[in-house]
């Protein structure tokens, strides 16, 4: 090989290592947009929960409520049918 060989054989892979450095930042540029994209995910479905929650804690309590109603009823019922 000559001495020009060797320099174009030399550039070659400064370009393919430029290239392959590029790709790697690329790459991480995504992983960082990707992860905090799924931290962003992850907080709203933090929040959904706890609003779920709540929102089941007041069924419950409705329904309670609801419950003793339809046991005042029922009893008023039977005292009046004389069962």
């Amino acid at each position: 090989m000559g001495a020009t060989e060797l320099a174009v054989l030399g550039l070659l892979f400064k370009i393919i290592a430029s290239l392959l450095a590029l790709l790697v930042a690329v790459v991480g540029w995504i992983g960082l947009r990707i992860h905090s994209r799924l931290d962003a995910i992850s907080t709203s479905l933090s929040e959904i929960k706890t609003d779920v929650h709540v929102q089941i804690v007041q069924v419950k309590a409705e329904f309670i409520g609801l419950e003793r109603r339809v046991t005042l009823i029922e009893s008023d019922c039977k005292r009046r049918c004389g069962q």
